[in-house]
C-alpha cells in the first residue's frame, strides 16, 4: 500500500517526540527541525514543509521544503533533506520529488545535488542547467585518524597509533604557526548580528535573497543539531544529522580604523569550520584572510571550508598542511531565472545548509 503525506506547519507540530518514536523504522524529520520550521518567519500556515512517502507503513522517502523570499519579494522554496530508501521502493526518490514539483515546480531551488538527484532533475526539463559552486577545503591540522578510519573502517584497531601521529604533527604545527602571521584589523566575535553589522551587510550584499540577516539569526536561535543526549531515539532513527559533539556559531565583525569592513558567519562542527556567509570590502581581502587564519588557529580548527572565491585567492597563499578543491551543485526552476545575474553572489549557507 502506497501513502503520500504532506505536512504544513500545524501538522508538523502534531509530530511530537512520542509520535516520531512510534514510526516503524526511519523518521522523516526531528524535533529540533520541527521547532525551527514552525518558528521560521518565512513560513505561512498553508506552506507544505514536508512530503513523506510510505509503502506498507514503512517510510520509503521524504522531501523537506524550506520557504524563502527573493529581493523582489517573490516567495520560492528550497529543498531541505531529500532522502529515499531504495530497498523499499527504487522509485521512491522520484515519487516525492514529483510531488514537490506538483506543489512548487515553478519556484523550486535545489542544492547539494548528488549524481542520482541530478539525473532525476535533468529528466524533468523544468530546471535551468546545474550550477557549480566551487570552493576549497584547507587542512590546518592533521586529521589522519579521521580520514583513514572513515575510508577503511577495518583499520579502527590502529586508531591509537593514528591519533598519536596526529597529536605529534599538530604539536609541531601549533608552535610554528603561532609566530607566522599578524593582522592590522580589529576582530570582534559576536553571538548575534549587531546593528553595525546589519547596516554593513545591507550596503555590501549582492544576493537574490531578500533578508539573509533574518535567516542567519533564525539559524542561530533554532539549531537543528544538538550536542547533548536529548532526542536519542530520534537520532537513531534519522538518516541525516541530529547529534554532534561540537556545534558553534561565530559572527566575525572585522574593523579598520573603527569602521566595519567585513562580516563573516562561520560554523564550527567538531572543530571543522565552514564559512557560510561573507561580506567584506575587497580592498581588505588580504588582511581579512590573515585575521581569519589567526582566528582558526586560536580556535583549534582542524579544517576550514570556504566557497568564497575572492577570499580563497588570499587564503591559498597562507600555510596549511594540505588543501583540496571541492564543489557543491545547485539548480533552480526556469521561472526563477530572472532572479540571477553575473553580479550576484551565491552564499554557501543559502537554504538549509546554514543549519548544519
Amino acid at each position: 500500500m502506497k501513502d503520500i503525506r504532506t505536512y504544513n506547519k500545524k501538522q508538523l507540530q502534531e509530530l511530537s517526540p512520542d509520535v516520531l518514536s512510534s514510526f516503524n523504522g526511519e523518521i522523516p524529520i526531528t524535533t529540533p527541525r520541527i521547532n525551527s520550521f514552525i518558528n521560521n518567519p518565512n513560513i505561512d500556515d498553508k506552506d507544505i514543509l514536508l512530503i513523506a512517502y510510505f509503502k506498507d507503513n514503512k517510510l520509503a522517502a521524504y522531501f523537506g521544503i524550506l520557504p524563502d523570499y527573493s529581493v523582489n519579494g517573490e516567495k520560492f522554496y528550497w529543498n531541505s533533506g531529500w532522502r529515499a530508501n531504495n530497498n523499499i521502493d527504487k522509485r521512491a526518490a522520484s515519487i516525492v520529488f514529483y510531488k514537490a514539483l506538483s506543489l512548487y515546480g515553478n519556484k523550486l531551488m535545489l542544492n547539494h545535488l548528488t549524481p542520482h538527484t541530478k539525473q532525476i532533475i535533468d529528466s524533468t526539463k523544468n530546471f535551468s542547467e546545474i550550477k557549480t559552486l566551487e570552493g576549497e577545503k584547507f587542512f590546518i591540522k592533521s586529521v589522519l585518524s579521521e580520514i583513514l578510519i572513515s575510508k577503511k573502517p577495518q583499520l579502527k584497531t590502529l586508531k591509537p597509533l593514528f591519533n598519536f601521529t596526529d597529536i605529534s604533527i599538530n604539536s609541531i604545527l601549533s608552535i610554528k604557526n603561532k609566530r607566522e602571521y599578524n593582522s592590522s584589523l580589529s576582530l570582534e566575535i559576536l553571538e548575534r548580528i549587531d546593528t553595525d553589522c546589519e547596516l554593513f551587510i545591507n550596503n555590501e550584499k549582492t544576493e537574490f535573497i531578500n533578508d539573509s540577516v533574518k535567516n542567519i539569526n533564525h539559524a542561530i536561535n533554532y539549531k537543528w543539531l544538538v550536542t547533548n543526549n536529548s532526542f536519542k531515539t530520534e537520532n537513531n532513527k534519522y538518516f541525516f544529522s541530529l547529534h554532534t559533539n561540537v556545534f558553534e556559531n561565530y559572527i566575525l565583525k572585522l574593523s579598520a580604523n573603527k569602521k566595519v569592513i567585513g562580516v563573516l558567519y562561520i560554523v564550527n562542527r567538531n572543530n571543522n569550520f565552514k564559512l557560510y556567509y561573507s561580506y567584506f570590502n575587497n580592498k581588505y581581502t588580504k588582511e581579512i584572510a590573515k585575521e581569519l587564519y589567526i582566528f582558526l588557529q586560536k580556535n583549534n580548527a582542524k579544517t576550514f571550508l570556504s566557497f568564497d572565491t575572492i577570499l580563497n585567492t588570499e587564503l591559498t597563499k597562507l600555510k596549511y598542511l594540505y588543501k583540496k578543491n571541492t564543489a557543491q551543485y545547485y539548480t533552480y526552476s526556469k521561472q526563477l531565472k530572472q532572479l540571477f545575474d553575473n553580479t550576484q553572489k551565491y552564499q554557501a549557507g543559502f537554504g538549509d545548509v546554514i543549519y548544519t
